[in-house]
């Protein structure tokens, strides 16, 4: 990259890799990989996804369709008081990551995409 630091890089959500490109790309705007999130969320959450089918929907509405900020943290709260998950661990840890995957927080950085089908597939959820 000829010297050049990366504007944007999406990685998985392993932490080790977030501190890593924390401290050696600070400037680089960095992006939690959404199949990632969708993928360990459906996981963590499976007791979740399996009585409630309408659970993954509304959680890729909201971290895709608020316009802004404001809404999206209003869309988050009802969301988790909706399926009772306030206290729930893996979703406060998702949230206090959202800058990094919520798509209100990423609108003014260019993330250039590969999709594999695997990710096409995910795509048509995210939509």
């Amino acid at each position: 990259m000829s010297g050049q630091t990366p504007v944007s890089i999406t990685t998985d959500t392993d932490h080790l890799i977030q501190m890593a490109v924390a401290h050696v790309l600070p400037e680089t705007r960095h992006r939690l990989c959404k199949g990632s999130i969708i993928r360990e969320t459906k996981e963590k959450l499976t007791h979740v996804c399996q009585t409630h089918p309408t659970f993954e929907t509304e959680f890729m509405k909201c971290a895709n369709g608020s316009e802004t900020i404001e809404e999206f943290e209003s869309q988050w709260k009802s969301f988790l008081e909706r399926y009772y998950l306030t206290d729930n661990e893996y979703l406060q840890s998702i949230y206090s990551a959202c800058r990094h995957w919520v798509h209100v927080f990423m609108r003014e950085t260019f993330f250039g995409d590969i999709l594999s089908d695997q990710d096409n597939d995910l795509k048509e959820i995210l939509i």
